[in-house]
């Protein structure tokens, strides 16, 4: 099998995946000096855990973006915690409530300082999306397309999003080396669908959950069908 290896570089940070990840790393030692000569295996990497893991008895690496979930639901509440206007729903089975259209809120704008807050709220959510919550991305894409004058009614919905965190917080995704690295629109005969999206088992998704709309279920299947990474 062919093997491809990716260097990923962020500040001073550098994260190598390769069948000799290792051996690559000793390379740019030779090049840059490392903080404390350290060369091991990633924990975090922008705001994710990163683990190695067993699943159906083979070896891949993982992401959970519970560490910033939590971390970003205290801050919210921290926040909230003197406001006497918003506050976080005790209840959130899903992400949004199933019959908010957020295109037909008519209801009031936010002033100035609740607007700047309606943003910052979006850019925290939205790397939640990025390290592995793709459960929210539907009801984040929704929002964020009212950053430009969100009305009370996107406020609560978007607070809600931060409720079903907090009562969901676990989130895993396990990037299976199996699963072809092929384009499945245009090479038909090489698709293998492999689900990568897995729940920790004792955090499963809701079970009177809303049946998703037709869009919903496209954009779930494809995140199914990504292409991962080979593990080292």
């Amino acid at each position: 099998m062919l093997m491809t290896s990716y260097i990923l570089c962020y500040v001073d940070d550098i994260l190598c995946m390769s069948e000799n990840a290792k051996d690559v790393m000793e390379q740019i030692s030779y090049k840059f000096k490392f903080k404390k000569d350290k060369i091991e295996q990633p924990e975090s990497y922008l705001g994710a855990g990163v683990k190695r893991k067993v699943l159906d008895g083979q070896h891949m690496w993982t992401m959970s973006s519970y560490d910033y979930v939590t971390a970003a639901v205290k801050n919210v509440k921290a926040t909230l915690k003197d406001n006497q206007r918003w506050n976080l729903p005790k209840k959130a089975v899903t992400p949004m409530n199933s019959d908010y259209t957020p295109e037909l809120d008519v209801s009031s704008e936010l002033n100035a300082h609740d607007h700047t807050y309606f943003q910052e709220l979006i850019g925290v959510l939205r790397w939640a999306t990025e390290i592995g919550r793709v459960d929210i991305l539907l009801e984040v894409s929704l929002l964020s397309q009212y950053q430009a004058g969100p009305g009370e009614g996107h406020m609560e919905q978007l607070l809600r999003i931060f409720a079903y965190l907090d009562q969901h917080p676990k989130m895993t995704l396990y990037f299976d080396w199996r699963i072809p690295n092929a384009d499945f629109s245009g090479v038909k005969s090489s698709y293998k669908e492999f689900r990568t999206l897995y729940r920790d088992a004792e955090e499963q998704l809701p079970s009177n959950m809303p049946k998703p709309m037709p869009c919903m279920q496209q954009t779930r299947r494809l995140v199914d069908r990504i292409p991962a990474m080979p593990s080292s």
